[in-house]
């Protein structure tokens, strides 16, 4: 009985957490755990007081600018979010709702007249712009005075020579998230020592690094990164380096040439590596699974972000993705198509999720500032806000691995704590 009760007050601890921020819904939701729970109560005067701090940190504003592309190379992405956020928007239970207006975002140089045009008609809350230009843009504007809710993430040396504005928020999908997270999981699956293969470009260098700094914190060690061009095909080259198969073949051919005779080799393997961790898109992850398994590394366990699953699934050819580790949004597993609105199906998943979440948390961001303990349940994972009021991953993924082509959940993503002794301890929220 004791346990119980305790699971239902941490039911309501998580209903207080998560509920829309409004007092209205609040009050229908503590009358639902109420009456689910008729041997706890829950004082009148408790509820006046989280109704009053609902009031007080909960305010929605009346009319929204929602700056997006809509055209050039980020439409599709923003066509994504766009279904995202009307889809939380059309599903949002509250009594009143904020106006919606939709502002092309695509002509950077437009910028300082669409923010005039923001100022001049009575907008109180920007959600956008999503490319990181145009966040950088706002970010600098010592005149905008309305909160604002990019969907994009600055990093530290794109701000440090402004001043923090006071209501600034980052939201977005940040792969160096996922790169700590898969170096959290690897280092609780017992891993020590790593190698590292990622695409040439900025792209593979921000999860490289993102890993490699993790990987030094938590204490493991990195034996050796490759990187490949991301046109590739064969990965050949990279892997043989890596596992120091080109060094076993060389060995071959100076016996060969020292004896004048043909011996019989097969290739050896380096076996001082616990793991690897990759860096890919779908069309390179199905290709680089087999090529390690080629190269007699089928026992070595892969580690990756997200972005070695499309999100839709395709047994066919994710058969190769098969036993390789990622994390991913929980959401992703649902199987009946139908759960997916009509107006949403084609886009992005992911980017769906990061619109829902832009819209569901602006009536939580006054909190989130002043609480920055807080975390909050989204669609793409639980968040919480940084010292910059930079929205980043906690936790709540999901860590995948693909059985026949088909993602099953194989643990979930944790959380690490290190302390100043450099002892890493891990904390996993359910």
């Amino acid at each position: 009985h004791a346990s119980t009760d305790v699971r239902a007050w941490i039911a309501l601890q998580h209903t207080l957490d998560n509920t829309p921020q409004n007092d209205q819904q609040l009050r229908g939701q503590l009358q639902q755990w109420q009456s689910q729970h008729p041997d706890l109560k829950i004082a009148a005067d408790l509820i006046e007081a989280l109704v009053a701090d609902t009031r007080l940190f909960g305010r929605i504003p009346n009319k929204i600018a929602i700056m997006l592309p809509q055209s050039g190379r980020y439409a599709n992405a923003a066509n994504a979010i766009r279904a995202g956020i009307l889809q939380a928007y059309y599903t949002d239970g509250s009594a009143t709702k904020p106006q919606l207006t939709f502002t092309d975002s695509t002509d950077l140089t437009t910028l300082p007249q669409v923010l005039a045009d923001i100022r001049a008609g009575d907008i109180e809350m920007i959600l956008g712009p999503l490319q990181k230009q145009a966040v950088q843009i706002l970010y600098q504007n010592a005149e905008l005075s309305i909160p604002v809710l990019a969907l994009n993430r600055l990093e530290d040396a794109d701000t440090n020579d402004f001043l923090q504005p006071k209501s600034f928020f980052q939201l977005g999908l940040s792969p160096e998230d996922e790169a700590i997270q898969a170096a959290d999981r690897a280092w609780l699956d017992g891993q020590r020592r790593m190698l590292l293969l990622v695409p040439q470009g900025a792209w593979g260098k921000r999860l490289r690094v993102a890993f490699a700094r993790r990987w030094e914190m938590l204490g493991g060690i990195q034996l050796e990164v490759q990187e490949y061009p991301p046109t590739s095909n064969d990965f050949g080259p990279q892997i043989k380096r890596l596992l120091n198969i080109d060094q076993s073949t060389q060995r071959r051919r100076t016996l060969v040439r020292t004896l004048g005779e043909k011996l019989s080799f097969e290739p050896r393997r380096r076996q001082d590596v616990d793991a690897v961790f990759i860096a890919a898109h779908p069309r390179q992850a199905r290709l680089i699974r087999p090529q390690f398994k080629f190269h007699h590394a089928s026992s070595l366990p892969l580690y990756a972000t997200s972005h070695v699953y499309a999100g839709i699934r395709d047994a066919d050819k994710d058969r190769d993705l098969n036993d390789l580790m990622f994390c991913d949004m929980p959401r992703l597993l649902r199987t009946d198509g139908n759960q997916t609105p009509p107006e949403s199906r084609g886009f992005n998943p992911r980017l769906i999720a990061l619109g829902k979440d832009a819209y569901q948390l602006i009536p939580r961001l006054a909190r989130l500032q002043h609480d920055p303990e807080r975390t909050v349940e989204g669609a793409t994972g639980r968040l919480s806000l940084d010292r910059h009021d930079r929205f980043q991953l906690v936790s709540g993924n999901k860590i995948l691995s693909c059985g026949n082509g088909v993602p099953v959940i194989k643990g979930y993503s944790p959380t690490i704590e290190i302390n100043a002794e450099s002892e890493a301890t891990a904390r996993v929220d359910f």
